[in-house]
């Protein structure tokens, strides 16, 4: 039942954006393993930004019928409770009050985490996630004075990047025992069809979901990239982002049209030897792995209204399509927390890609934070009204995170941590020679201009010197370069090999649990067989 409330209170006119989006930071013990919500409303460019409010503790939306019935004193309801953001609210403000910080240091402590925008097309998901950057056009983008600049045009995955990196530097100078590799995968679903978005356009097609018992649903041979710093990171997002497919239409002039899904795996790895209990041996190693995803999903839309025509129409249907099998798996699990007799209620998670991918995020084993995008206008309050609704049903689904963590010999790490290492560390020594040896060279011209016949044989022996230990660190970062790319040939070789094992492997089993039905439908048959045969 709708809360009715007057529009005009006091207290309602006296409401603040930053005020509204400081309630998102705010979160409580008993929150922790619940899907947390936090609704972020759009400015609108025209003006027609009256229907849709933040306020602190909740956003309110006008009654439209309202006006006819109060000869024209509006009245509004409060159509979600929780945190969220008003349209003056930055790039900034938004990154540090969404809780997105809290689930990048839990991905650091080995939880996997997910970040998903949801919302009407043109209520800035896009904006929201990657920024002003990767948007074809800029309509969404608050003109605010406090971010003129790129970086504070920033959504929350290049934010996250950046908080990600300088975390586990942090993390990495208080423990010298720690190794962090950061890698990313790419991707989108883009007419129920996965493709990836890290490999040449000529060359990327369709790839398949597969079920495995520790990852659940995930796609394999995807293109995976190490990166070693957050620039490096921020390249291959922009990167994906310029290749996702996108369209114009009447509601938004740079309309994704697919899905896409970002996921950042972060392992660390520790010498810790021998514990206290004996359960690791001297040369033991933990292993930590997180993982982040983001997911921009593409916006809902009536095609009345966007106008979508031909190629259009279809991305359109299988967009609403997939949000619609996303909607039946929220009011499931919304439904089984509000009543414990439906607990074993079939969630319908394989109804599209979509919802089998998000099957980790909602009700699954990860830190979730969904992010619903609305629109102040008055025109598209019911697709309002819909997305909050969506919202709320969300913060009643409860995950079980799970810590990701192994213990292992250190003889059993990939040797590669250790060679890329020493390579590291032979560059960097070959890059203070090079400075040393400028410096010397300088030095050796002032005093060869100030004294002539004494400096040039001085220079020249500095030179010589100097020279000859640096050709022999840079044999020696050849020699280790070259052994680094013959293990990593192995590597593609050995994974290679994986890879068409587990192929087999999952053919055997899809083949026993048909054997196992052809059985049952026999054993039935039989049975029946049997009643009828008796009964005569």
């Amino acid at each position: 039942m709708r809360e009715v409330e007057d529009a005009h209170d006091g207290s309602s006119s006296a409401r603040d954006d930053t005020a509204a989006a400081s309630d998102a930071g705010a979160t409580t013990a008993n929150e922790r393993a619940r899907v947390r919500v936090v609704v972020r409303v759009r400015r609108e460019a025209h003006g027609d930004g009256r229907a849709v409010r933040a306020e602190v503790g909740g956003v309110r939306v006008l009654e439209r019928s309202s006006r006819t019935r109060t000869g024209g004193r509006e009245e509004s309801f409060v159509a979600f409770r929780g945190a969220c953001a008003g349209s003056g609210t930055t790039q900034r403000a938004f990154f540090d009050v969404s809780g997105t910080k809290a689930l990048l240091e839990k991905t650091l402590d080995g939880y996997s985490s997910a970040v998903f925008a949801y919302g009407q097309t043109g209520s800035g998901k896009t904006y929201t996630m990657l920024g002003g950057r990767d948007r074809a056009t800029r309509e969404d983008v608050e003109e605010n004075d406090d971010e003129e600049d790129e970086e504070s045009d920033e959504g929350v995955i290049a934010r996250s990047l950046r908080f990600l990196f300088d975390a586990c530097e942090k993390r990495n100078a208080s423990d010298d025992r720690a190794m962090t590799v950061v890698t990313l995968t790419y991707y989108e679903i883009y007419k129920e069809k996965i493709i990836d978005l890290l490999t040449n356009e000529e060359s990327s097609c369709a790839l398949r979901v597969r079920w495995r018992k520790q990852e659940g649903f995930h796609v394999p041979n995807l293109t995976s990239h190490e990166c070693a710093s957050a620039e490096e990171a921020l390249d291959l997002v922009h990167l994906g982002a310029a290749r996702r497919q996108v369209r114009a239409h009447n509601l938004n002039a740079s309309s994704s049209r697919s899905h896409a899904v970002l996921t950042v795996h972060v392992d660390r790895h520790f010498n810790v030897g021998g514990d206290d209990d004996g359960a690791a041996g001297n040369d033991s190693v933990r292993c930590v792995r997180g993982k982040m995803t983001f997911v921009d999903l593409a916006g809902s839309e009536r095609l009345k209204l966007s106008g979508s025509e031909d190629i259009a129409t279809r991305e359109t249907s299988l967009i609403n399509k997939s949000l619609f099998a996303l909607g039946k798996v929220i009011a499931t699990l919304a439904e089984e927390s509000r009543d414990a007799r439906t607990a074993s209620a079939h969630v319908p998670y394989r109804d599209s890609k979509l919802t089998k991918l998000l099957m980790d995020s909602l009700g699954g084993r990860s830190m979730s934070l969904m992010i619903a995008c609305v629109t102040a206008s008055e025109r598209h309050v019911e697709e309002t009204i819909r997305t909050l609704q969506y919202a709320a049903r969300v913060t009643s689904i409860v995950n079980a995170p799970e810590l990701h963590h192994e213990y292992t010999s250190s003889s059993d790490v990939e040797p590669e941590f250790g060679r890329d290492r020493e390579l590291e560390e032979l560059r960097r020594a070959n890059q203070a020679l090079r400075r040393r040896v400028s410096e010397l060279l300088s030095n050796a011209r002032v005093d060869d201009h100030c004294h002539p016949r004494t400096a040039s044989p001085r220079a020249h022996d500095v030179q010589q010197c100097v020279t000859n230990h640096t050709s022999d660190v840079v044999h020696r970062v050849e020699r280790v370069e070259t052994l680094l790319r013959k293990y990593a040939e192995e590597n593609r070789r050995l994974e290679r090999e994986n890879r068409a094992l587990r192929a087999r492997r999952e053919i055997a089993d899809i083949e026993r649990v048909h054997a196992l039905d052809d059985a049952e439908r026999l054993r039935i048959r039989v049975d029946d067989l049997q009643r009828a045969f008796f009964t005569v």
